[in-house]
C-alpha cells in the first residue's frame, strides 16, 4: 500500500533518492515489491536494492501543531477551532483525512493563511495588581496622581499610550459638547 507522498531525485545514473514529503507515521519496514528496474519499453535493465540513507525527522524549526479528530459522530459539523493564537500573527492551515489505512495527503485551506485580528487592548489595571483598577491618590493640594498598569491583554499589538480623563461628574459629560472636563494622553 501507499504510505505517503514521495519526491524522487536522481543524483547520478542508476541512483535515486526517495524522500517522503508527507507525514507517514511509524513504518515497521520498507521494501521493494519487485527489484527489477525497467526502461520505458518494459525491458529489464538491472536490479534495484534498497538502503536507508538517513532516518527522517521533523526539523525543530518546523513549529506546527496538529489535532487528531477521531469522534466524528459527536461533532455537530466537521470543524475544529484552533485556540490560543497570537493576534496579528499569520497562520497557515492544512487538513488531511484518515482511515484505518492511513492519512491522505495534506490540503491547504482556502485561503491558505489568516491572522487573528489585532484588537483593542483590555482595560487598564492597577500598577500593583492585575485584577484591580488603576490607583488614584492625592498628589498635592491641587492635584491627583493616577497610577496605571498595563492591561492583561494588549490586543496583539504593543501598547503605546493611555488616555486619562477627569470630570466633576461620574458620567464624564461636564465639558464642552458633553465631553469630559479634561483629558490627557500619556505614553505607555
Amino acid at each position: 500500500p501507499n504510505i505517503g507522498n514521495v519526491a524522487v531525485t536522481s543524483s547520478s545514473p542508476m541512483t535515486w533518492r526517495i524522500t517522503f514529503v508527507s507525514e507517514v507515521g511509524y513504518v515497521d519496514s520498507l521494501g521493494i515489491e519487485s527489484n527489477k528496474v525497467r526502461d520505458s519499453g518494459s525491458d529489464t535493465v538491472g536490479d534495484a536494492t534498497l538502503s536507508l540513507v538517513s532516518a527522517g525527522s521533523i526539523p525543530l524549526s518546523a513549529a506546527y501543531g496538529s489535532k487528531l479528530v477521531t469522534d466524528l459522530d459527536e461533532l455537530p459539523s466537521l470543524r475544529y477551532v484552533i485556540r490560543d493564537l497570537v493576534p496579528g500573527q499569520q497562520y497557515f492551515v492544512r487538513v488531511s483525512s484518515g482511515n484505518r489505512v492511513g492519512l491522505s495527503s495534506r490540503r491547504l485551506t482556502a485561503p491558505a493563511a489568516l491572522a487573528p485580528p489585532v484588537q483593542k487592548p483590555g482595560l487598564p489595571v492597577s500598577l500593583f495588581h492585575d485584577e484591580a483598577p488603576p490607583f488614584l491618590r492625592v498628589w498635592s493640594e491641587s492635584s491627583l496622581l493616577v497610577q496605571i498598569g498595563p492591561p492583561v491583554y494588549d490586543g496583539g499589538a504593543p501598547l503605546t499610550y493611555f488616555v486619562v480623563e477627569w470630570d466633576k461628574s461620574s458620567s464624564f459629560d461636564s465639558g464642552q459638547h458633553g465631553a469630559s472636563l479634561g483629558s490627557a494622553r500619556t505614553s505607555a
